[in-house]
């Protein structure tokens, strides 16, 4: 399973719509918490990756949008301002050229279609993790002659399958810990 969705408009790749459709159900997800959103001009070399999103600059700001939503390819959200009450109240919005979402980190890369001369990059302030539930997992493993172990947890009900690569390390740990 990718960590990285990436969404373009006009795109023919089979799975632009459903990464549209996980990024925004992420997007949504980000009501009533507190965000991060970074603006950055994008390099002359063109290449997002050697954009610095560490220092702090003029357009960042942290805030806890309360209304997040999107509707065809635009992303809306509202910004809760409690020293701007009517500014809070309006509706804001951003349509985009392409999305990059990185599951793992929860960063949401976003380049706008009005003006592709810079980066926004919208995150949690802690990445979140995932909590996958398997009641009574079937379990099996592999032992490799180096010692490691693969492990794998499945779940027919949900059909859901983790395999979990453990070095003699981590093996050596797991066997502490469930002794």
């Amino acid at each position: 399973m990718s960590q990285t969705s990436i969404w373009t408009s006009g795109s023919a790749n089979s799975d632009n719509e459903a990464n549209l459709a996980q990024i925004a159900n992420w997007w949504r997800s980000l009501a009533g918490q507190q965000i991060t959103w970074k603006q950055r001009p994008i390099p002359d070399s063109g290449k997002t990756s050697e954009i610095n999103w560490e220092t702090d600059e003029q357009f960042d700001e942290q805030f806890i949008p309360t209304s997040m939503d999107l509707r065809g390819i635009t992303l809306y959200y509202r910004k809760n301002t409690p020293s701007l009450v009517s500014v809070a109240d309006e509706e804001r919005n951003l349509t985009p050229f392409s999305l990059e979402f990185d599951s793992f980190s929860q960063h949401l890369y976003i380049n706008s279609g009005s003006g592709r001369n810079y980066q926004i990059r919208v995150t949690l302030p802690q990445i979140t993790y995932h909590t996958i539930t398997l009641a009574n997992p079937q379990i099996t493993s592999l032992v490799r002659p180096t010692g490691e172990v693969v492990l794998l947890l499945r779940d027919p009900d949900q059909k859901l399958e983790i395999r979990v690569d453990l070095n003699l390390l981590n093996r050596q740990n797991l066997q502490e810990k469930l002794n």
